[in-house]
């Protein structure tokens, strides 16, 4: 829409994670170096925690761009899952055919397909998106996984990503075996305020536009207080902002289009950053917990849909 109007090549402020326009911050930095050393040392787990658009999937996407064809990579994104189709699951993902539905048949094609990997040099990883929302029995699955190993090294990386809770998970006493396999572990959040003029100019040059003058300083100013210094928020002031723009035939975006903005994403609903406590623990804000009831409400609900499929599907085979 406003790309012809900005001399823009594409929209710079897209919402999907695209590892072109990763954003070297300080945390973003360092979340990226924790994750090669956990690769590199062939580490067991790495997890790399963040909320809501703090740019994790991204941050993944720009390490596999990196380590290039060395990797078997497999993505969970589904995390609420039972046991066995965890395991099916990641077969699957890896491109590996299977005929049961018993563990001990899973875990030797897993295990000669990793040994394999091993052999030929090359890396296999799994990535295991919200993983805060992977029940005990499912982290035991991994925990297990996790010890598939030659008389050195891991036969796999396991690279966890989650959101605040999910620290809350691992620090408990049942957890405390898979705790101590954690070689390497990140805590992902927004942006500094100095952070974001820069972040906001560095997604205007990658989409080929003039970053120097577009947004002025009032504007990177308050996008930095209604943000909180989180990418996807940020993202989608600034697309906003450029629509506006657009509309309104305007050279540059100042501060009150930024307003207006703000506004009337708040007006529809559809506004809500991430709180972040300069103490660095993670409170939430009434609005989160009552996102995070929700979401607790509606994983119970899918486990139990799972369950019924499963009985369903079990009554079916028995009757043929």
């Amino acid at each position: 829409m406003y790309e012809k109007f900005y001399n823009l090549k594409e929209r710079p402020f897209k919402i999907t994670p695209n590892p072109d326009y990763f954003f070297s911050s300080r945390g973003h930095k360092l979340a990226l170096d924790y994750l090669s050393y956990g690769l590199t040392n062939q580490a067991g787990f790495t997890v790399i925690i963040g909320g809501i658009g703090t740019g994790k999937t991204t941050l993944v996407k720009r390490l596999l761009r990196k380590i290039g064809d060395e990797v078997q990579l497999a993505t969970i994104a589904n995390a609420n899952v039972t046991p066995i189709q965890f395991l099916q699951t990641v077969l699957q993902e890896y491109g590996l055919d299977y005929k049961s539905d018993e563990k001990i048949s899973l875990y030797i094609t897993l295990k000669n397909f990793l040994t394999e990997t091993y052999h030929n040099r090359k890396k296999a990883v799994l990535i295991v998106d919200e993983a805060q929302n992977l029940s005990p029995q499912v982290l035991e699955e991994l925990r297990m996984i996790s010890d598939l190993q030659t008389e050195n090294d891991h036969l796999i990386q396991i690279i966890l990503l989650g959101q605040p809770n999910l620290k809350e998970v691992l620090v408990t006493k049942d957890m405390a075996q898979f705790a101590q396999r954690i070689t390497a572990s990140c805590y992902l959040k927004g942006l500094e305020p100095s952070e974001v003029g820069v972040y906001i100019r560095h997604r205007l040059n990658v989409s080929g536009g003039d970053s120097s003058s577009l947004f002025t300083g009032e504007a990177i100013n308050k996008i930095a207080q209604h943000s909180e210094g989180i990418p996807r928020i940020i993202n989608v002031i600034c697309d906003a902002a450029l629509v506006y723009g657009f509309a309104d035939e305007l050279s540059q975006i100042d501060d009150r289009v930024i307003d207006e903005v703000v506004e009337s994403k708040k007006a529809t609903g559809l506004f809500l950053p991430e709180y972040n406590s300069p103490s660095g623990e993670e409170e939430k804000t009434d609005w989160e917990k009552r996102l995070f009831s929700l979401e607790e409400d509606v994983v119970q609900i899918k486990k139990k849909i799972d369950s019924l499929i499963l009985i369903t599907l079990k009554m079916i085979s028995k009757k043929h």
